[in-house]
């Protein structure tokens, strides 16, 4: 199995991915620039509106919105909540509630995009020489194999946010070629239909059926699941785009083991969508009472793969001194 990941898997990527590391990721630099003073003015008037509603010195103001100790303070002391980080899905629920909250996530939100991309990409752009960044891509340093990359400084292109000001930072140095992006479509769940395998999600996948919308159609419908089968297809077109992003943090939560209470916060953070506690657990037994061959799976991991303490995936990559089942699913 190890021999078949080398010889098969890792050694022929090895001639493309150097490659594209020579070749770099072509950078519009007056763009880079612009964005870099634009959040560099953003992330000073999140300062200045903190020390207003503080009555705190500007750079006193700045040190409380850098530290997470003094944000955990802070909150506790000053609103009487206990929160156990500073991050930006613990801040969350309380922003609009407090505003101080809300100067201290914009600032952590400018302060984030500067350091650990816009500034190191400019300083990179600039040593390297050529208009473009280049990263070194790595086959096998993660434990469950997939693909990494490095940068010498600043955040992976591969971990890049997903906005479009900040895609548009990529762009073609010769203004006779363009950049294309192209994105599999739902590719981990196709995969685990396969895998499974989930009959229904497999159907419907051959059907060239939209697998979010399904999702959110039936927990919109609250019909029986074989009453909604019948009804499907009628219920899928009136499925808004909104409707859309709930069955989407449905299929990515759950799959994966998501717990209600962090789905509650995965939910509102990556898709907008706002829970009860109630409405995340029901969410969770209708996801499964819908692709009831997940369960089976989830089933069988936890009875066979966790009970002898390593996994083997599909290309034969092994994966040793796992502790929770979602480790297992996720390899």
């Amino acid at each position: 199995n190890i021999l078949r990941v080398y010889e098969r898997l890792l050694l022929p990527a090895v001639v493309p991915f150097a490659r594209i590391a020579l070749n770099g990721t072509p950078i519009n630099e007056k763009a880079l620039g612009r964005e870099i003073r634009k959040h560099s003015k953003a992330r000073d008037a999140a300062v200045r509106e903190l020390a207003s509603i503080t009555g705190l010195r500007a750079d006193v103001a700045e040190k409380l919105a850098g530290s997470a100790q003094q944000i955990t303070r802070y909150v506790r002391e000053a609103y009487g909540l206990e929160i156990e980080t500073s991050r930006a899905e613990d801040l969350s629920d309380y922003v609009d509630q407090y505003p101080a909250l809300a100067a201290i996530q914009a600032f952590k939100h400018e302060r984030k995009m500067l350091s650990t991309y816009l500034e190191p990409w400019q300083r990179l752009v600039s040593s390297q020489g050529d208009g473009r960044l280049h990263s070194i891509y790595l086959l096998s340093a993660t434990r469950t194999g997939r693909l990494s990359a490095d940068l010498e400084e600043g955040g992976s292109l591969l971990l890049t946010p997903r906005d479009d000001w900040m895609r548009d930072l990529i762009a073609s140095l010769d203004p006779d070629w363009e950049i294309h992006a192209a994105d599999y479509s739902q590719v981990e769940l196709r995969m685990i239909a396969w895998l499974a395998p989930e009959p229904a999600m497999r159907t419907l996948y051959e059907e060239g059926a939209d697998l979010h919308a399904t999702t959110a159609a039936y927990a919109k419908s609250g019909l029986p699941v074989q009453e909604f089968w019948r009804k499907r297809k009628a219920l899928v077109r009136k499925v808004t785009k909104d409707e859309r992003q709930a069955g989407k943090s449905n299929n990515f939560g759950w799959v994966f083991l998501m717990q209600a209470d962090r789905y509650q916060k995965y939910a509102k953070n990556n898709y907008g969508i706002t829970l009860t506690l109630e409405e995340a657990a029901d969410a969770h037994d209708d996801f499964f009472k819908l692709y009831p061959g997940l369960q089976a799976w989830h089933d069988r991991v936890a009875r066979e793969d966790y009970e002898r303490g390593y996994t083997v995936n599909p290309f034969g990559r092994y994966r040793f001194g796992l502790t929770d089942l979602s480790q297992f699913i996720n390899t």
